[in-house]
Formats: C-alpha cells, structure tokens, sequence
C-alpha cells in the first residue's frame, strides 16, 4: 500500500475542485435552430432577407455567390412562428416562399433552404 503526501493530496484535491468549478460554471445553452441557405444558381443572388411572419419583423442576410451557403441562425420570438425567404436573381426576379413552416423556442432544429 502506497501512501500519498499531505502536498501530492492538496494538488490533486485543487485539480478536482478546480475542474467542478469550470464544469459549474460551463454554458448550458441548447443547440440554436438554424438554418443553411445554399445557391446552387450559377449566379449571385441578391437582397436575401429572412421575414417572421407573425412577429413582423426581418432580417436581411445580403447576397449570395454562386455554390455559397450562409447559415442562419433562427431568432426565437416568444410564440410560434412561420419563417420566410425572399431573394432577388440576377434578372431582377423577386422569389418569395417558405423556409421554416414552424418555429418555436423549444424546437430547436436544423433546417436547409436550396436556392436552385
């Protein structure tokens, strides 16, 4: 049987404490909602904006080059909600439809918008 010193006991005793105390302190944080937004269009797209329906409000994510994807991270309101993208083509055709049917705060998903 191996005896452990006074001293070798306190570093292993502060390296215990010390790692409860960053596992407290750690973000909790569930993973957000997002979604991918990918042209597949051979040419840029523009003024790419992401409408809440029952909120009201948007936010506007820019351009798009072609084969390039933003990921977009869903701002949760206090109710449901219904998410929609609009973008503009290089022809000047605006497009409008829905990208996430449903949104809630505690259903967090992962969602993929395909501009083709």
């Amino acid at each position: 049987m191996r005896v452990v010193g006074f001293a070798q006991f306190n570093k292993v005793a502060l390296l215990v404490a010390a790692s409860l105390w960053l596992m407290s302190c750690s973000s909790q944080q569930q993973p957000e909602g997002t979604f991918k937004i990918s042209n597949h269009k051979s040419d840029t797209v523009f003024d790419i904006t992401v409408h809440y329906l029952n909120a009201g409000s948007h936010d506007v994510i820019g351009k798009l080059e072609p084969e390039q994807s933003y990921i977009y991270t869903i701002q949760y309101q206090d109710t449901e909600d219904s998410l929609e993208i609009s973008y503009v083509d290089s022809s000047g055709k605006k497009y409008s439809t829905t990208a996430v049917g449903y949104a809630a705060k505690y259903d967090k998903q992962r969602y993929r918008f395909d501009i083709n």
